[in-house]
């Protein structure tokens, strides 16, 4: 079930939740061994939360959800997993001059972050892919380093044969307690072979049940990044925007800093819904709804930072005093530290009151902040829909429908960052209402509502 189709009812359920509102570095990694015990023991937290852990008594109701997955923090170098990195590098024409010469030092930094026990593979592409570096131990710094240096411009964008190839190299050493990562640097269109978003997107949900996330960063303002987001979101990868060359090395810095930091990987999440109450739709993410239950598949978590979902819900009423287990959550993930599969459960319940005070004071301030955060990030990419099919008018509405939900929930919590948004998207709308949108902002809103969906951390 894809998010954008739920958008309209997820927006009415927003307001229902504040109408009953009354008020509301990459740390150091050293992993001391109380730490390291820990973690083998357990690499994720699982939390379930409703957006208000009190209901209405009587009537029906609508509720979110949040199913989060928190990283425990690592806090030691030698014991992190292995990581087996794979680049691809666009060396087509356009590449030439600065681009390039930022591509390679990027490049060369983020080698420089990893130890001897890590794999590196180095691709590049234009008409064809080739292969410059083939697995080679992240301690032989002169040669990656050299061949790096020796790269060239050359003709077309051949995009899918570069990442292809590149998880082709990851595929001759899949490890299951490795982390597999391939990052792909593009600044134009892919021309050469399969090019569409569609067919991308189908590499990289391939490329995901191998236990393989793509990063995609589009350099400048001529990429694609319908197909960039497309491919990363499948794979499960994070996506950049970065306009400038001269700011590609700490994006390429920050990505490293979510690679050495995997806590686990292969992630299934499987959320159980009771008679009496019925999920309605995911938001934000691809997942399956199946009857009373709902199925997510992530490709890793990081330690300190959390992923999550929401999920809508119809609940049955109740008397006033009653409780009630709304869901059950199981998730399974590979531990690379302690080198097995473990499994987290988590339940949620809500009681029922007649009391709207009670009801109002129980809403919980972090899902209805994630809430709101979410529905604005798919306004976002409704927007850019509308206005790429002629529809101006309509993508400013949704702008400004989003920006004025987002300033009353803000208010509503208390939350500057909520107020802020609120203020971009009011900019964006206008924007569009007077210049239509640009090549620039178009870029930024479909990179930035995707990282908000997948919790990016875009720390760089």
């Amino acid at each position: 079930m894809r998010a954008l189709s739920t958008a309209d009812e997820a927006s009415r359920r927003l307001w229902v939740a504040i109408g009953v509102m009354a008020s509301v570095a990459v740390g150091c990694w050293s992993w001391l061994a109380i730490a390291h015990a820990r973690i083998a023991d357990q690499a994720v937290n699982v939390r379930l939360a409703l957006d208000r852990s009190v209901l209405p008594a009587g009537s029906g109701n609508r509720a979110v959800l949040k199913v989060t997955l928190d990283g425990v923090a690592p806090t030691v170098t030698d014991q992190r997993p292995p990581v087996h990195l794979s680049v691809a590098i666009d060396r087509s024409g356009s590449m030439s001059g600065d681009k390039l010469a930022k591509a390679k030092e990027a490049a060369i930094e983020a080698v420089r972050m990893l130890s001897a026990g890590d794999l590196v593979s180095i691709i590049t592409y234009d008409n064809t892919a080739q292969v410059l570096i083939d697995n080679a131990p992240a301690s032989a710094q002169l040669d990656i380093e050299g061949a790096i240096r020796d790269l060239q411009t050359g003709g077309g964008t051949a995009l899918f044969a570069g990442v292809a190839q590149a998880a082709g190299a990851l595929r001759q050493h899949l490890d299951a307690q490795a982390v597999q990562r391939v990052i792909l640097l593009s600044d134009g269109q892919a021309n050469v072979g399969p090019s569409s978003p569609a067919e991308l997107a189908l590499l990289g949900t391939s490329l995901r049940k191998e236990g393989m996330a793509v990063t995609t960063i589009g350099l400048g303002l001529d990429y694609n990044e319908d197909l960039m987001a497309a491919l990363a979101q499948a794979s499960d990868g994070n996506t950049y925007f970065v306009e400038q060359s001269r700011n590609l090395a700490g994006f390429f810095a920050s990505e490293l800093g979510d690679v050495l930091k995997v806590v686990a990987q292969k992630v299934d999440v499987r959320v159980t819904f009771p008679d009496g109450a019925r999920p309605l739709a995911i938001l934000g993410r691809d997942g399956r709804i199946s009857g009373q239950t709902v199925e997510l598949a992530l490709n890793q978590i990081y330690g300190g930072q959390a992923k999550y979902a929401l999920i809508e819900v119809d609940i049955a009423g109740r008397a006033a005093g009653e409780q009630m287990q709304v869901a059950a959550a199981e998730v399974s993930y590979d531990n690379p530290v302690a080198k097995r599969r473990q499994t987290q459960s988590a339940t949620a319940s809500a009681r029922f009151s007649s009391a709207p005070a009670e009801v109002a004071s129980s809403a919980d301030k972090e899902v209805l902040r994630e809430h709101g955060l979410v529905l604005s990030s798919i306004a976002e990419q409704q927007a850019v829909a509308l206005a790429d099919e002629g529809k101006l008018n309509e993508a400013v509405m949704t702008l400004e429908e989003s920006a004025h939900q987002l300033d009353e929930l803000g208010r509503s919590l208390g939350e500057e960052e909520l107020s802020a948004k609120a203020k971009g998207a009011a900019a964006d709308a206008k924007a569009i209402k007077e210049e239509g949108l640009s090549n620039r902002d178009r870029k930024r809103l479909k990179t930035v509502s995707q990282q908000v969906l997948n919790q990016q951390n875009v720390a760089n």
